[in-house]
């Protein structure tokens, strides 16, 4: 457990690093301590003898440190005046004074003209420093390619890092024999050694010079019957599988194994926040509540006033006022749901059994307010599945309309063929109704997860897709506990049923599925037909990224798509190019991000600029539709 370092009396420390096995402390005077193995004068102290408490780093007259990196063997400082000092041991050029020794006390590296520092970082037996002007210059041992400069040799003096054409950085960090930056716009480049993957380029090449990963992180994905949707980190959206009546949003119908970017017609000035793939459309909500839908437009199912299709986003109209914004949509296969900031849920496209809740049996091409019992309730997530819509209550009620059959409402009542406005979910015959967080509404099934962590499940049972150890046809008329094979005391965190599957992900981050598995879809190495209890799926991501868990989950009907907690994504079963993946895989690396400056005045919402010197913005938040006073924020690059 954490001990006390012993503090010298008087001085206050503002900075540490720990390095091979010493530490550093800089203290708020700009004086340099340090503790632990003396070995090759790696404490700076004129010795090599080991400390248990700290002592001080012997100090150049006049000279205040800054910022102090701790590597290997050897031990960087930088003072307030731009220069940097370093010790230790120096045989491949660590010191970076133009000689193969080391030193037992800081001596100053050689400085090339003009370049002033702003920041040190030590590594395994190399040395990193950030200039003022973006540049970025190494030092030390250069086998692996970690200077930067083209070749493999060592450097004795600092060596300016071979950058790429435009990039200025930001920050540096030398690894034990790779090294990283961060630019100005926020990407990131690496260079040096590859061999355990350390780079984040997608392979074990070594990179003599920065190389920058193609690799995004994604934070939300929805995937559909034959195509699927993802959100990376800078808020744009990604597309892949079948790109019939323009699903995939990229102005193509032309199908993708890769994904692809969707046309981001909401503008520079927001960005994504959600995604929902339908059957044949998709839905996506922006940052500013706007909703936006492309795809098949039958039935008006982009909810723009026209039934065509759209090979791009285009905006859905807004009936419900400009004062109200959306906070979660859903698209089904043949109709569309969203929830407003206000509670009341929309819902468009085709009504033929009553899944848009009107009380009429009708399509529409614009957003129409669910009407009947829940007009006038707060609802917090909606779910549109084949022709059934769900609802959730903020007390944690559920709602269901549509088509009936085979007990898709969950009400108990069999007989029951739709319902054109909602009916309430019947957990069992006059009990209580346990509250619940999350819904999700599959082509004939339904599940939901209490807020204890349980899962009931209720519709049509064909493939196990209800987790009850039944993979004939049956019907369940309302909710009923799904097997819960991943032991007592497991909550789970987040449900999604697909037409042929049901996954679940634990608060632990464990995927659970079961149901349908013709296509591998359940991610178990076999193509066994079923499994209708819960299974746990194969874990491939650990091995990628030791500690990674899994986030969220998303059912298509040959594929299941699930979010890892880097940013990955990874998929198991059939994708439009008819490859077969029987235990999950990485998705294929995306471009790279291109971020562009954003000249004043201009919002920052979804953007990532390098700001001219200081600039001045205004800033409000937004929640729940609500918008705070604006408030004045002075920004330096």
């Amino acid at each position: 457990v954490p001990v006390r370092v012993s503090s010298p009396e008087g001085v206050v420390f503002s900075q540490v690093s720990a390095g091979g096995s010493h530490s550093l402390g800089l203290a708020s005077d700009g004086s340099v301590w340090a503790w632990g193995d003396g070995d090759m004068w790696r404490l700076g102290n004129n010795g090599s003898r080991p400390s248990r408490v700290p002592v001080r780093v012997s100090s150049p007259g006049g000279v205040v440190f800054s910022q102090v990196s701790a590597g290997m063997l050897h031990s960087l400082a930088l003072a307030t005046d731009g220069s940097v000092w370093a010790w230790g041991f120096g045989a491949s050029g660590q010191i970076g004074d133009g000689g193969m020794r080391s030193s037992p006390v800081p001596a100053r590296v050689s400085s090339p003209s003009g370049v002033v520092f702003s920041q040190v970082s030590a590594g395994g037996s190399h040395s990193l420093a950030l200039a003022t002007d973006g540049s970025v210059w190494a030092w030390g041992f250069g086998a692996d390619g970690q200077v930067g400069n083209g070749d493999t040799r060592d450097a004795f003096v600092p060596t300016k890092v071979r950058m790429p054409g435009g990039v200025l950085f930001s920050q540096v960090s030398a690894g034990g024999s790779h090294s990283l930056a961060v630019g100005s716009d926020g990407s990131l480049w690496a260079w040096g050694s590859a061999a355990s993957g350390q780079l984040g380029t997608g392979d074990s090449a070594d990179q003599r010079i920065p190389s920058r990963s193609a690799k995004r992180t994604f934070v939300q994905v929805s995937t559909s019957y034959s195509h699927s949707l993802a959100i990376a980190s800078d808020g744009s959206v990604w597309a892949w599988g079948s790109g019939k009546n323009g699903r995939l949003g990229n102005d193509s119908r032309t199908d993708s194994a890769v994904p692809v970017a969707v046309s981001p017609a909401w503008g520079p000035s927001v960005f994504i926040t959600q995604v929902s793939a339908g059957f044949s459309h998709s839905l996506a909500l922006a940052s500013d509540g706007s909703v936006w839908a492309w795809g098949a437009g039958v039935g008006g199912l982009l909810g723009n006033g026209a039934d065509q299709e759209s090979l791009v986003p285009v905006p859905v109209s807004k009936s419900w006022g400009g004062a109200v914004s959306i906070m979660q949509v859903s698209a089904g296969v043949t109709h569309s749901l969203a929830v407003a900031s206000d509670g009341r849920v929309w819902s468009w496209g085709q009504g033929g059994k009553g899944q848009l809740g009107t009380g009429a049996l009708v399509n529409s091409l614009v957003p129409v307010p669910v009407l009947g019992a829940l007009d006038g309730i707060r609802v917090q997530q909606v779910g549109a599945g084949g022709d059934r819509s769900l609802a959730l209550t903020n007390d944690g009620a559920v709602w269901a309309w549509g088509d009936g059959e085979g007990g898709g409402l969950g009400d108990g009542d069999a007989t029951v063929h739709f319902s054109a406005v909602p009916r309430p979910v019947s957990w069992q015959a006059g009990g209580a109704a346990p509250p619940v967080q999350q819904i999700s509404a599959g082509q004939a099934h339904s599940l939901a997860v209490t807020r204890a962590g349980a899962v009931y499940a209720w519709g049509k049972g064909e493939t196990g897709v209800l987790g009850d150890g039944n993979s004939a046809a049956h019907s369940v008329v309302r909710p009923q506990l799904v097997n819960a094979t991943w032991g007592s005391g497991v909550a789970i965190a987040q449900v999604s049923a697909g037409p042929l599957t049901s996954l679940a992900v634990t608060s632990k981050g464990d995927v659970w599925v079961w149901g349908g598995n013709g296509a591998a879809q359940l991610g178990q190495g076999d193509m066994v037909s079923s499994y209708p209890t819960p299974v746990a799926m194969k874990t491939p991501w650990v091995a990628s990224s030791p500690g990674s868990t899994i986030t969220q989950v998303s059912a298509g009907q040959l594929l299941s798509v699930v979010v890892a907690s880097d940013g990955t994504v990874w998929v198991s079963g059939i994708d439009v190019a008819s490859k077969l993946r029987r235990s999950p895989e990485a998705m294929s690396s995306l471009p790279p991000m291109r971020l562009s400056n954003c000249s004043p005045p201009s919002t920052l919402v979804g953007q990532r600029c390098t700001l001219p010197s200081t600039t001045t913005y205004s800033v409000s938040y937004r929640y729940l539709g609500w918008s705070s006073p604006l408030a004045t924020a002075t920004i330096t690059r």
